[in-house]
């Protein structure tokens, strides 16, 4: 890493150069590249706002001093939704050379036809549903076990599968969510954290509502992996990927609203009674996923890159 800095300070002339903050150490070192060779354009694309997750989980103490230096001073600045430049812009204060280029996902061929779930829901089987990102507190699932909770009520059983991580370092609230979904009557299932993308499809596959009420979520890539099989997005206004959705495609639902929270629970019921309806929101998320491939999100990086 070091030699390939030194190359870009000392010999590259005239290129575009783009970095991916998993942290920001080696944005911080581009950046000082940055001051001794403005010869190149550079661009860091931000995937997250660690001063805002920090009261989620742990992060690093250094990232939260040097986030508002990278995002005040790195040459260009690529957010991966709206809603992380408007967290951004709150945060440090509105700057120019920063634009939106939101992430993507992969349809592999075998997946052009829509799955048809609504047959199921017709059986009075249990209103399948899945969230990833394990139980980090940010994630919401006790959210999504409130929403089934009450969609229980409502006169249909419910199951939410789990995928990600457990773990201190997630700011994990598994025993509260375990709890919850005692007491409500909802199946939880944990499927831990599956590496295997044909496994997650699979996971996809059989759920009928993909269910992300994150409280804070700057993207969210496994909202267009759920909608590229049929799984219709119930998402939380804090999370950039609903942006992409309108209320044809997704349930998009304000979390700081109790009663929103009812609301999603009655438009899931209504869906789960009425196959045409779920197959036309269904197939209406699928629309949206095949609109926003990481081919098309290529495209939309060279062509900023290459026009600087």
């Amino acid at each position: 890493m070091l030699r390939l800095l030194a190359s870009i300070a000392l010999r590259l002339r005239g290129w575009s150069i783009c970095i991916h903050a998993n942290g920001y150490r080696v944005p911080l070192l581009m950046h000082l590249v940055s001051c001794i060779n403005r010869s190149n354009r550079y661009f860091c694309v931000m995937h997250g706002v660690v001063n805002v997750e920090s009261a989620y989980r742990p992060v690093e103490r250094r990232d939260t001093r040097l986030e508002p230096y990278i995002f005040k001073n790195f040459q260009n600045v690529i957010c991966v939704s709206d809603f992380e430049r408007r967290e951004l812009f709150a945060m440090y204060g509105e700057r120019n050379r920063v634009c939106v280029v939101h992430n993507g996902v992969d349809i592999p061929r075998g997946m052009e036809q829509p799955q048809r779930k609504a047959a199921r829901l017709a059986l009075l089987e249990p209103v399948t549903c899945i969230t990833t990102g394990g139980f980090e507190q940010c994630k919401a699932v006790d959210l999504a076990l409130e929403v089934l909770g009450h969609l229980s009520k409502l006169g249909r059983s419910a199951k939410l599968i789990v995928c990600g991580r457990d773990s201190v370092e997630t700011g994990s609230n598994r025993a509260l969510c375990e709890q919850l979904a005692t007491d409500a009557g909802v199946e939880l299932v944990y499927e831990g954290e599956i590496e295997d993308k044909a496994r997650l499809r699979e996971l996809y596959a059989q759920a009928h509502f993909y269910v992300g009420l994150s409280r804070f979520d700057t993207f969210n890539v496994s909202v267009l992996e759920g909608a590229a099989v049929g799984c219709v997005p119930v998402i939380s206004t804090f999370c950039g990927a609903a942006e992409l959705f309108d209320s044809g495609s997704a349930i998009i639902v304000d979390i700081n609203n109790p009663a929103a929270l009812d609301t999603a629970a009655e438009r899931m019921a209504a869906l789960a009674s009425d196959d045409i309806a779920y197959e036309q929101q269904s197939c209406a998320a699928r629309r949206v996923a095949q609109a926003n491939t990481w081919d098309y999100v290529a495209q939309r990086y060279w062509e900023i890159l290459s026009n600087g």
